[in-house]
C-alpha cells in the first residue's frame, strides 16, 4: 500500500495538480481480491494517461478512481480525487455533480450547494442535478431558491414526480396547502408506487382542517419515495464495478431467461458486496426459477437474519415458502412483514390468499378489508373477495364482487375467467351468464390453455349449447392426453365424465377446488 502512496505522489507531480492529491490511500489488504484487482486496473489507466494523455484524459482517469473509492465508501479519498479531476477539466459538469454527491453523503451541505450550483451552471439541461439542488435548498430552508430551480425542472419536464414533490413541499412552507396537494397528487399519478407521497398529502389536508381526507391518505402512507432516473449515478456504479453493477447485470440475465449466466454474475456480485443482501435476493429468484427452492429458502433466511428490519426480505421468504408448499410458514412470514409494515399491500394480499388456501375464509376477508381500506378503488380486492365468497358458497356476494371487478377492468383475463366460473356454479341473472359466455369466448381467442378450454365448455353447457360444450371438452381432453403426464390422469378421467354428461345434454355440478388457478389467484411459478 505504501507503494501505491508513492505512485500517487509521482503521478500528482506529473499532472501538476494541487497538493491535496498527496494523500495516503485507504488500506485495501482486507478487501476481496476482485476489489483490489479493480483498484490496480484503475491505477494502471491513470499511470498510462499521465505519460502522454491530454488533460481531459487525465481528468477522466482521476474521476474514475474517485468513483471507485466513493462506491467502496472511502468518501474522503474520493473527494480529493474529484477535485483533481475538476482542476484538470473545470468545464466538465459531471465531476462537480459527483463531488456534490460525495459531500452530500457526509452531510456537508454548504459544499454540496457549491458543487451542485457549479454543475447546474455548466449544464442546465441535466435535470437530476437540478432536482437534488432544489431538495438541498429546501432542506436548508432556502425556499425561494428551491422554488426557482424546481420550477425550472418542471418547465423542461412537467411530469417529473420528484420535482413535483419538492415544489409541493415548498408550497406547504408558503402556506399554500391546496396548491401543494395538487402537486403531490400529480406526482402520485405519475408514480403511484411512491407511497410516501400519501403522507405528504395527509399532512396537507390536516393543515386545511380536513381530517377525513387526511386520515384516508395517512392510511395509505408508505416508505417508497418518488424516484428519478439518473444516468450519471448509474454510470458511477457501473464504472466502479461495484456489487450493484454485477447485480444489475445478473438481474438482466435472469429476466432474459439466461439462468446459468445470471447465477455466475450474481455470485460475482456477492464477491464484491459480501455484506449486501441484494445479490442474495437475485440468487433466490434464480434458485426458484431453476427448481432449487430449498436453496432459495436458505439464502433468504440468511438475508433476513442479517437484515431483521427489512420487510421486503421477509415478504420474499413468504412467497418462496408458498412455492415450497409450506402454507403455514408463508403465513408466518407475511404476518411478520405486517408487524414491521402494517401497510404492506402485497403482504396483506398474499396473507389473505394463504388463509383462503387453509380454509380460514373469515380471516382472509379481514385481511382483504384492511387492503381495501388502504386502496378503496383496487378492483383486485373485489376479485379476491369474489373467490373467497365462492368458496363459502355465497353466490350473491361472489357474483356482485366479480361483476364489479370486470366492469372496472373489462380486459383483465383473470377477472373474466373468475366471472365465468362463478356464473357456472352460481344461480345468476341471465345477463351475467351471457356476459360470462362472451368473456369466455373472448379469452379463448387469445389463449387456448386447457383450463381456458375446459371453462369455455362449462359455460357453453350452462347456456344449453351442448354441442359446443362437447367440442371444447374434446379439445381439452386431447391437449392433456398429448402431454402424457401421469399427474394429469385424474383430471382426464374427470373431463371424460363431464364429456359424457354433455353428450346427454346434462350439466356437471362440479364444486370449486381450492387449487383452482383463477379462484386462487396466487399460484406461483416464480417470484414476482
Amino acid at each position: 500500500m505504501k507503494l501505491l502512496f508513492i505512485l500517487l505522489v509521482l503521478l500528482s507531480s506529473i499532472v501538476q495538480v494541487r497538493s491535496e492529491t498527496i494523500v495516503e490511500f485507504p488500506e485495501l489488504s482486507g478487501a476481496k481480491p476482485i476489489v483490489v484487482e479493480r483498484q490496480k486496473e484503475l491505477y494502471t489507466v491513470l499511470q498510462n494517461v499521465n505519460k502522454n494523455g491530454s488533460n481531459f484524459l487525465k481528468s477522466e482517469a482521476f474521476g474514475r478512481l474517485a468513483q471507485f473509492y466513493y462506491v467502496h465508501e472511502y468518501v474522503d479519498t474520493s473527494i480529493v480525487l474529484y477535485k483533481n479531476a475538476i482542476e484538470l477539466a473545470p468545464q466538465n459538469s459531471k465531476w462537480h455533480y459527483l463531488l456534490g454527491i460525495a459531500y452530500k453523503s457526509k452531510g456537508e451541505f454548504d459544499k454540496v450547494i457549491v458543487s451542485f450550483e457549479s454543475a447546474w451552471e455548466l449544464n442546465d439541461q441535466y435535470l437530476p442535478v437540478m432536482v437534488y439542488l432544489g431538495e438541498v435548498y429546501l432542506q436548508q430552508g432556502l425556499f425561494e431558491k428551491a422554488k426557482t430551480v424546481l420550477q425550472n425542472v418542471l418547465t423542461q419536464n412537467n411530469n417529473y414526480s420528484r420535482a413535483l414533490v419538492g415544489l409541493g413541499q415548498v408550497l406547504m412552507q408558503e402556506g399554500e396547502a391546496k396548491a401543494a396537494i395538487e402537486k403531490f397528487k400529480k406526482a402520485l399519478k405519475y408514480q403511484p408506487t411512491a407511497s410516501q407521497i400519501n403522507f405528504l398529502i395527509s399532512n396537507a389536508y390536516a393543515s386545511l382542517g380536513d381530517m377525513e381526507k387526511s386520515q384516508a391518505y395517512h392510511a395509505k402512507k408508505g416508505t417508497v419515495q418518488a424516484q428519478m432516473y439518473d444516468p450519471i449515478v448509474v454510470a458511477l456504479y457501473e464504472e466502479s464495478r461495484s456489487y450493484t453493477y454485477y447485480n444489475d447485470k445478473a438481474v438482466q440475465a435472469y429476466r432474459a431467461g439466461d439462468f446459468v449466466n445470471a447465477e455466475i454474475i450474481a455470485n460475482k456480485a456477492r464477491e464484491y458486496g459480501p455484506d449486501s443482501p441484494y445479490p442474495m435476493v437475485t440468487l433466490a429468484n434464480i434458485y426458484v426459477s431453476t427448481d432449487r427452492v430449498q436453496l432459495a429458502v436458505d439464502i433468504m433466511e440468511k438475508a433476513v437474519q442479517e437484515n431483521l428490519d427489512v420487510p421486503s426480505f421477509k415478504y420474499i421468504l413468504g412467497i418462496i415458502e408458498e412455492i415450497n408448499g409450506n402454507n403455514d410458514k408463508s403465513i408466518a412470514w407475511y404476518q411478520s412483514v405486517l408487524k414491521l409494515d402494517p401497510y404492506h399491500k402485497k403482504a396483506l394480499l398474499n396473507l389473505s390468499n394463504a388463509l383462503m388456501r387453509k380454509g380460514e375464509y373469515d380471516k382472509a376477508l379481514n385481511q382483504l378489508q384492511l387492503l381495501q381500506n388502504l386502496d378503496p378503488e383496487n378492483p383486485g380486492v373485489l376479485h379476491k373477495k369474489a373467490a373467497i365468497h365462492a368458496h363459502q358458497k355465497k353466490c350473491k356476494l361472489a357474483t356482485e364482487n366479480i361483476y364489479q371487478a370486470v366492469k372496472n377492468q373489462p380486459k383483465n383475463f383473470a377477472f373474466l375467467l373468475t366471472l365465468v366460473k362463478i356464473a357456472v356454479h352460481c344461480p345468476v341473472e341471465k345477463q351475467v351468464l351471457s356476459d360470462a359466455l362472451n368473456a369466455a369466448r373472448n379469452i379463448y381467442q387469445f389463449s387456448q390453455k386447457t383450463y381456458v378450454v375446459e371453462t369455455l365448455a362449462l359455460i357453453e353447457a350452462k347456456n344449453n349449447n351442448y354441442q359446443e360444450a362437447i367440442d371444447y371438452q374434446a379439445q381439452a381432453i386431447f391437449q392433456l392426453l398429448s402431454i402424457n403426464n401421469k399427474s394429469n390422469q385424474q383430471k382426464i378421467i374427470r373431463l371424460k365424465e363431464n364429456l359424457e354428461l354433455y353428450k346427454k345434454n346434462k350439466y356437471p355440478e362440479t364444486l370449486f377446488d381450492k387449487t383452482d388457478v383463477d379462484l386462487n389467484p396466487l399460484s406461483f411459478s416464480k417470484i414476482k
